[in-house]
């Protein structure tokens, strides 16, 4: 199996400084950078790649907000206004709610590498070469987890899985040498999900000082999961799943998430923002035709869709799913105090007052000139940043919960500024009906397969077209070949063909097998295959 070579060195954080390190997701239309600190597209990592647009940014940071009341009545929270924020890299110990461990980089794996892994463990029921990225991956019980990792890496002993992983043995421990992988955790939806590329890593907002924020520690820990899909519809999102573990000793009341975002498109001195209340969508565009200094006459929108919300328990049993309770244009949140960041939380403005645009800032669609855009306002286009908020909710100790959000963007040459706006709300649409349906339509796209390994190729084997549709052809060079076996990703054989004359080219017909990652085995040869439909 192709042996690939080690994230490790890239990926290691900077720990004795405290400053977080990117990781740059690139396996669709977009490179989208993840920090340790609980930071998205930290100095402008969110960028079109692969397209007529210039390699720009269109957000210049994302983070997340939390804030609720204690029984005493203070105001406990973390904000990540991106300058400044309130969460450290690492996990918190389940006995002490003090940082432990040093889970304090980005892992990462790629769609082909699983596949790799995969083919690896299906030839022979054994992991012959290894793949780092898989091995040193912070699952629970990852046995490997020290060897693959820097000298001083340990896993804390835990009840949680940390990243979620394909449980092959069903024994709660992820075990690599036994053809397990990680996967995206969604709640309701299969461990079997596998994407184009996974990122993962953990923070935590017990810090050894106070808050930049001025709030106090709430002891939350919050592991972040970011990936991306490469079909058509979906290659230029980006998925960012936060899963908030309250460690904190008493309940919170009045509990409020939010996503802030700060858009920066191009030139981020000429932008609108607007919203779009039933989709759960915030989106901004370049408020004029031409983004002097940036993009200049090609002005993309881009989007913030919520996907998956809090729970706010109704019951001792039961609890609610949470969608936006507002969705505004806010100011620099810079220097602003506890109770002004917690007002925002709260869907008002900085003073607590009613924001005068309602809770959703500047609905409608510009496009079809509809009233209530910043277009149809007259406003003047200037900076934007947007805060999407969940609440409220009772926070009690020990909950977990999911929040789940897709980064997004869409141009259409040829169409005005305002025109470009469409694009965002049917991206919404494309995002939201895939996620609803688990990914499952997109979960064995893998581009990175189209070629064999090398050590294929070196042996004179090869399979084509892959990824396959109805039909794939073996061709051996240097041999030829009686039998050929098709196993899933489980081992299992799921076709079997065999004829009385050798011959060095055989095509497979496929139509009877659903959309997936497949091994091909002929004589003691074995190829990745990937039917997609």
């Amino acid at each position: 199996m192709k042996n690939l070579v080690t994230l490790t060195s890239l990926l290691l954080l900077l720990a004795a400084s405290g400053q977080a390190q990117d990781y740059i997701l690139q396996s669709n239309l977009v490179k989208a950078g993840v920090s340790t600190n609980s930071t998205m597209f930290e100095n402008g990592q969110f960028i079109p790649q692969g397209t007529e647009l210039p390699e720009t940014s269109l957000i210049k940071g994302a983070g997340l907000w939390i804030a609720g009341i204690d029984p005493g009545g203070n105001l406990r929270g973390a904000i990540n206004r991106l300058n400044t924020t309130d969460f450290q890299p690492g996990v918190l110990s389940r006995v002490t709610n003090q940082p432990e461990g040093n889970l304090h980089r980005v892992w990462a794996v790629k769609c082909s590498e699983i596949a790799t892994h995969l083919a690896d463990y299906a030839d022979n029921g054994v992991i012959d070469m290894p793949q780092s990225a898989i091995f040193s991956f912070p699952c629970k019980g990852n046995y490997f987890f020290s060897q693959y990792n820097a000298p001083d890496a340990f896993l804390p002993f835990t009840s949680q899985t940390f990243c979620g992983y394909f449980d092959q043995s069903e024994d709660a421990h992820y075990d690599p040498n036994n053809g397990e992988y990680p996967v995206v955790e969604i709640r309701g939806c299969p461990l079997q999900l596998q994407v184009a590329e996974l990122a993962y890593t953990a923070s935590n907002d017990v810090l050894a000082t106070s808050h930049p924020s001025g709030m106090q520690a709430m002891g939350l820990e919050v592991q972040t999961q970011v990936f991306q899909v490469n079909t058509p519809t979906l290659d230029k999102t980006v998925f960012v799943r936060y899963m908030l573990i309250y460690q904190g000793e008493v309940p919170l009341d009045s509990c409020f998430v939010g996503i802030y975002t700060d858009f920066a498109i191009g030139n981020d001195q000429d932008d609108y923002i607007g919203t779009q209340p039933a989709s759960q969508l915030m989106y901004a565009y370049n408020g004029d035709a031409q983004d002097e200094n940036g993009l200049e006459g090609q002005t993309p929108a881009v989007g913030v869709t919520l996907l998956r919300g809090p729970l706010s328990p109704i019951s001792d049993i039961a609890s609610v799913e949470l969608g936006l309770q507002s969705a505004l244009a806010v100011p620099d949140p810079s220097g602003m105090s506890p109770s002004e960041l917690y007002n925002l939380l709260k869907g008002r403005l900085p003073d607590g007052t009613a924001s005068p645009v309602g809770a959703f800032a500047f609905p409608g669609n510009p496009a079809n000139n509809e009233p209530g855009t910043e277009i149809a306002l007259g406003n003047t286009p200037g900076k934007r940043r947007g805060l999407m908020t969940m609440g409220p909710f009772v926070l009690n100790s020990g909950a977990a919960n999911e929040i789940i959000v897709a980064y997004h963007y869409d141009y259409v040459p040829g169409a005005t500024h305002y025109e470009q706006t469409q694009g965002p709300q049917e991206i919404t649409q494309a995002i939201r009906n895939t996620f609803d349906n688990c990914l499952l339509d997109v979960e064995s796209e893998c581009s990175a397969l189209t070629e064999a390994p090398e050590e294929f190729v070196e042996t004179g084997w090869n399979l084509f077209p892959n990824p396959a549709n109805s039909e794939a052809t073996l061709l051996s060079k240097n041999a030829s070949f009686s039998r050929i076996v098709v196993t899933d990703v489980l081992g299992r054989t799921v076709k079997e063909l065999k004829w009385d004359n050798p011959v060095a080219q055989y095509s497979i017909p496929l139509g009877d097998l659903p959309s997936g990652v497949y091994t091909v085995q002929a004589n003691k040869q074995t190829l990745p295959l990937v039917i997609q439909r």
